[in-house]
């Protein structure tokens, strides 16, 4: 199980609008969602996941209904190395390359967009970025855009490091068990026992 931590990044240095334009266009980046001043980001750069690189993109501009986070941790789980690799999702409902790696994540809310409260700002949240969203950006990087619907506040009690793990795995043993409620099963086969999804499962169906 591999990590990715990005603490309290700085805001990246405003470089002018027109060098920002060039980099989007030689990226073939939509421009749409992308503001002026430049940050790092690790991305995909083809449709066949040849082709991981960090580039320059845009800190995205904040739109409605959304909001600005700070990244402070990100894990890299197997669907993330599916993404990276072009095998997970459905590519025709993903925004075109580069795409940004990165779904889930943890960090501090900077800015919020139209129609969010304002209430939100300075909370620590973390999030799932779908990937099949036209405002796709990924969390490996310093900034993501996140609509407000799909944050969660964390406990001061809980470090962001461990926050941001808090999305795929437990909501995947959730849904897991869920299904074998609902539908009565009396077993469920799990390939990857020794995984962290593995050791999740086992406890939470030994304490039910």
């Amino acid at each position: 199980f591999f990590f990715l931590m990005i603490r309290r990044p700085p805001r990246s240095t405003p470089k002018p609008s027109s060098a920002a334009s060039d980099v989007y266009k030689r990226q073939g980046i939509n421009a749409e969602y992308m503001g002026d001043t430049l940050m790092k980001a690790i991305a995909r750069k083809d449709k066949e996941g040849k082709d991981i690189d960090l580039i320059d993109i845009g800190i995205p501009k904040v739109i409605p209904k959304h909001v600005l986070i700070q990244v402070h941790s990100s894990p890299i789980n197997p669907s993330d190395l599916g993404f990276m690799r072009a095998t997970y999702g459905d590519p025709t409902l993903q925004p075109n390359p580069p795409l940004v790696l990165g779904f889930e994540g943890s960090g501090i809310v900077a800015e919020v967009g139209e129609g969010v409260d304002k209430s939100w700002l300075g909370k620590r949240v973390c999030y799932f970025a779908n990937c099949h969203s036209k405002d796709y950006i990924g969390s490996w990087c310093p900034f993501t855009l996140i609509p407000v619907d799909s944050l969660t506040v964390i406990s001061e009690k809980i470090g962001l490091d461990v926050a941001c793990m808090t999305q795929v795995n437990p909501k995947t043993i959730m849904g897991f068990y869920h299904i074998i409620n609902t539908e009565n099963h009396k077993a469920l086969i799990h390939t990857a026992a020794a995984s962290a999804l593995g050791k999740m499962l086992l406890k939470l169906c030994n304490e039910k």
